[in-house]
């Protein structure tokens, strides 16, 4: 009579259990990155009747007894497990650049209060430092970009930060390259003249602006002065040599004879315009950088003069103006001054055993002596999953499986009462059996 009153009792609680965790799934099915729970019952040890007994004798014997199984009746059922169900929930667009979902495996890596946590709810926020959070205020680990961009995943994990006010300094000039073409033009004025003759009437000119060290610009003149030519034309069709010769000064600034200095090899061309010497590499302005300049793409023949810069580096300081952050969580940041610079890293962590991850509350999870040691690393490599931005993982409860589990569960607490009810009676009968009632 005990035995069914404790199995009936075993079976309620089990089921209760069941039950409680349907309704957590339940509670969280809209709760980002939430991943709902499964629960596994086996049953609780059994009192033996009796035991089991071998055959005995022979086929041909008159005292053969054949094998007894052993006599049981079990005391109940007991909750073995409940584990957590890491499949994939729906991915949902937001639009939000700093909502974030991992395409595979992993988790993102957090602190709070001083622990390190792991959850795979991506939906971040900065807060006034700039430092990127969870809902809960717990700080997103990562690797921070060096001043340069360069960025060390093998370092040790720190929090990420997007500063507002984050400033990059000015780049300061150092390579420009030229292209279009050279040829001479009738009554070209030298302005490396201090008397501005026209006695050097083949000649071009061009300036670009360049950025110093400290930020500011200057304005690179260049003038190109055809020495020698096989045409009175000037075309150089048949091979010519040009000197060059540049100044340096604020821009806004129109150049003084004084301030032209020559360049002591000039650019020498083939009878097919084709340059054929080496370009030279200037050091331009007191203290300034030196600044190479690239003429590999100028030709000389009787087009029509284009000389032109076609591409150089350096900038002026600027300020963040947006960011975005990649599959593989890298932070790119876009300056006022249009350079793209990397702010930092998002890593991504995973265990040998997920399933022994403990659950500890805000869509967070702490690793046990049963799910291993975090695996950390930059997402894409190994058995870590992608970054994408602007969308959330939403829950993988399946509502459907959920109210099906529940009807079940409810059955089986139902069954289990009655099976109380029963022994209710039967005791009430033994009373009354025993009073005489």
């Amino acid at each position: 009579m005990l035995r069914s009153l404790f199995s009936g009792v075993s079976g309620m609680n089990a089921n209760q259990d069941w039950i409680d965790a349907i309704g957590n799934d339940i509670a969280n099915v809209n709760t980002t990155g939430y991943k709902s729970t499964e629960v596994q019952f086996e049953d609780l040890l059994s009192q033996s009747l009796s035991g089991a007994t071998p055959p005995s004798g022979t086929s041909t014997s008159t005292t053969t007894v054949g094998g007894i199984n052993p006599t049981q009746v079990g005391l109940g059922v007991k909750v073995a497990g409940i584990e957590t169900n890491f499949s994939a929930g729906s991915t949902e667009q937001t639009g939000n650049p700093l909502d974030l979902s991992i395409q595979g495996n992993g988790f993102f890596v957090v602190q709070g209060s001083g622990q390190t946590y792991y959850t795979q709810a991506g939906s971040l926020s900065l807060d006034a430092n700039g430092d990127l959070v969870t809902p809960n205020g717990d700080l997103v680990q990562g690797w921070s970009a060096n001043s340069a961009g360069a960025i060390n995943s093998s370092a040790p994990l720190t929090t990420l930060s997007i500063p507002s006010n984050q400033q990059v300094p000015a780049t300061p000039t150092s390579s420009i390259t030229f292209g279009g073409n050279l040829a001479g033009q009738s009554g070209w004025t030298d302005p490396t003249s201090s008397s501005g003759s026209t006695s050097t009437p083949v000649g071009a000119s061009t300036s670009v602006t360049v950025y110093t060290p400290n930020g500011s610009t200057e304005t690179l003149d260049l003038s190109f002065q055809e020495s020698s030519t096989s045409s009175s034309s000037g075309t150089s069709t048949g091979g010519s040599s040009w000197n060059v010769s540049y100044a340096l000064v604020p821009t806004g600034t129109t150049p003084k004879a004084s301030d032209w200095q020559s360049v002591s090899s000039p650019l020498t061309f083939d009878g097919t315009g084709t340059l054929t010497n080496t370009p030279p590499t200037l050091t331009v302005g007191s203290g300034a950088s030196s600044i190479t300049l690239n003429f590999g793409g100028v030709t000389a023949n009787a087009s029509a003069p284009t000389i032109a810069a076609s591409n150089q580096n350096g900038a002026a300081p600027g300020s963040l103006q947006s960011y975005s952050i990649g599959t593989d969580g890298v932070i790119k940041g876009v300056f006022s001054n249009g350079q793209t610079l990397d702010l930092g890293q998002i890593a991504l962590a995973n265990f040998a055993n997920p399933n022994g991850l403990l659950k500890v509350g805000n869509s967070n999870f702490a690793p046990t002596a049963n799910s291993g040691l975090a695996q950390v690393g930059a997402a894409g490599n190994g058995n870590l999953g992608t970054i994408e931005a602007g969308t959330l993982e939403a829950s993988n409860v399946d509502l459907a499986t959920e109210m099906t589990n529940l009807i079940q569960a409810q059955n089986g607490f139902q069954a289990n009462t009655s099976v109380i009810g029963t022994d209710q009676t039967i005791l009430q009968d033994l009373v009354n059996l025993k009073t005489g009632a």
